[in-house]
């Protein structure tokens, strides 16, 4: 028995020698980086690395004080950036506005005067301010009752021709594949253009079921045919408490690589936000695709549709049947979100105890300031935005920032070209390579992007001196911390030091951001990764990250 257990332990030590000998470069210890030559002897030895081959590379690192480049990995060549893609639509978006301007949705007026009874219609006029909410359109609405106005004679028009009209990501990006859902990108929108159907049963059988739709709009038109069963709701299994000493379910191998990028495994698909949270765990069902959906559909009776009207309402149309005392939930998408929002302010006004006797309609604003005036308006700092896509690589809001920096640049009948006119007339004035860089979207869930490390790593520096650094630098993650580096770098120099932008699909990595040295020069950087490799890209970004923070350019 004692000759077995030594045996076992032989094999045991033999086993960890071998590991020790091959021990990978990404986790050797480190003190200090004393020279540009050590960092690159130890940086070079990473991306020679066997988990590394047929991988595309490249990398850029640039000094803020002397703006130039001190280590370069093919840093010319494009490669897909995913959601570093990011970077450029929030840099551009503050060179349009400045860290102090906001996104407005205003309401003006065609009557002749401002009194009680308004004798005129009212004009909604969205430009792209997609983190609307129902309680800002109650703040526009005490803003027009404090103007002494009990009544509007008129109509409610809805004008959302900020954007030129094409909603889709996928459609203006011109994708081959459809990464993830993104909802329609609108210039009047609230609740990312989704809505929340909420059917619930009384208890008597027969009568029809209740149906609220969230968010509360004119915009909305319901036709119910639904009945109360007799069937008792089958009641909830109750949670399973877990027992002291009793160890917890383990997490499945797609929630571990979830978590954390702590092996050489290869991540999820691009379905995973960077923060590695499932669009569908952030957004509710409506993300579950069609096979996903008639299944959860078949478990219940209750059925809801949803179609447009001629008058451009949005009908909700809820069939089946529903147990009694019981209730279901469902989302649909907004397929008329100016009409929406138009029915969402009249619902505000009236709540206000502002009388509007017209209609909701779908009509532009007067272009000649003499034919309205302005009744109000609801303000959003640019920086809101900025901190939202850029700290939790929110999409969403991306594709929001991409059109309206598409219309802002004067092109309303294609945002996406006016955007990346606008970009390359920005680069050019830079000095910064562009002729090989392809941006489609705002998010950077095209995989038709191409961008050069050199490129987004001189966007930095240009960001690092500009007038809006610090929103700039704020809204990015801090390792450790926040956003989607919160779980990395902890516990080496880089933990609350670097700040960065990461981005993953199932065949890219990518970090980019700043780090500081410790003789007190500031390093712009960018990495990106494409192969089948993540997780050992994700261990390359820390090191790398981690030997920056280290870093002595100067030698002493």
């Amino acid at each position: 028995m004692m000759r077995k257990f030594y045996t076992v332990l032989f094999v045991f030590l033999f086993a960890c020698n071998l590991l020790a000998q091959q021990q990978s470069p990404f986790t050797t210890p480190l003190d200090t980086i004393r020279s540009y030559d050590e960092f690159k002897r130890i940086a070079l030895s990473m991306l020679n690395h066997n988990s590394l081959s047929n991988s595309n590379i490249s990398i850029s690192v640039f000094s803020l004080k002397s703006n130039k480049e001190f280590f370069g990995y093919n840093s010319q060549q494009t490669l897909v950036p995913a959601s570093v893609t990011k970077l450029f639509t929030t840099f551009f978006s503050l060179t349009q506005f400045d860290d102090e301007s906001t996104v407005n949705t205003s309401v003006y007026t065609d009557a002749s005067e401002i009194k009680p009874d308004l004798d005129g219609n009212i004009y909604l006029v969205g430009r792209g301010d997609a983190m609307l909410s129902a309680s800002d359109l109650e703040s526009i609405a005490e803003k027009i009752k404090s103007l002494g106005i009990r009544t509007i004679k008129g109509n409610i028009y809805a004008d959302g021709s900020y954007f030129d009209g094409m909603t889709s990501r996928f459609q203006y990006s011109g994708d081959n594949d459809e990464v993830e859902f993104v909802p329609a990108v609108t210039a009047l929108s609230m609740g990312r253009n989704a809505a929340t159907v909420i059917v619930s049963a009384g208890a008597v059988p027969g009568r029809p079921v209740n149906v609220q739709v969230l968010p509360t709009s004119a915009g909305f038109a319901v036709d119910v045919s639904a009945k109360v069963t007799g069937r008792k709701a089958v009641p909830a299994k109750p949670a399973v408490k877990k027992k002291k000493g009793v160890p917890a379910k383990p997490p499945t191998k797609k929630a571990r690589k979830n978590k954390s990028y702590n092996s050489f495994e290869q991540l999820p698909d691009e379905n995973i936000f960077d923060d590695g949270i499932p669009f569908i765990q952030k957004y509710g069902d409506f993300a579950l695709n069609a096979k996903k959906r008639a299944k959860r559909t078949a478990r219940s009776s209750i059925t809801v549709k949803s179609s447009n009207l001629p008058n451009g309402k949005q009908l909700i149309t809820v069939s089946g049947t529903l147990p009694a005392n019981s209730n279901q939930k469902s989302y649909i998408n907004i397929s008329s979100p100016d009409m929406v929002v138009a029915g969402a302010l009249l619902e505000r006004l009236r709540t206000a105890g502002v009388q509007v006797k017209g209609n909701l309609e779908i009509k532009q604003l007067p272009k000649s300031p003499n034919h309205y005036i302005e009744l109000a308006t609801f303000s959003r700092p640019i920086g809101d935005f900025i901190s939202a896509v850029n700290k939790n690589s929110d999409n969403y809001l991306a594709e929001n920032l991409f059109k309206i920096i598409g219309s802002k640049a004067g092109n309303k009948r294609n945002n996406k070209e006016g955007a990346i006119s606008y970009y390359r007339k920005v680069l050019d004035s830079l000095d910064i390579p562009n002729k090989d860089v392809t941006l489609n979207d705002g998010s950077g869930l095209s995989r038709r992007n191409k961008v050069s490390a050199e490129a987004i790593a001189r966007l930095l520096v240009a960001a690092g001196n500009s007038e809006f650094s610090d929103t700039f630098a704020t809204s990015l993650s801090v390792a450790g911390r926040d956003g989607t580096i919160r779980k990395r770098f902890i516990g080496t120099a880089a933990e609350n030091n670097l700040i960065g932008k990461t981005g993953t699909h199932k065949n890219v990595s990518a970090l980019a951001g700043y780090v500081n040295t410790l003789d007190g020069d500031t390093i712009c950087f960018a990495i990106i990764e494409n192969g089948w490799a993540v997780g050992s890209y994700k261990l390359l970004e820390n090191r790398i990250g981690e030997m920056l923070s280290l870093l002595l350019i100067n030698g002493k």
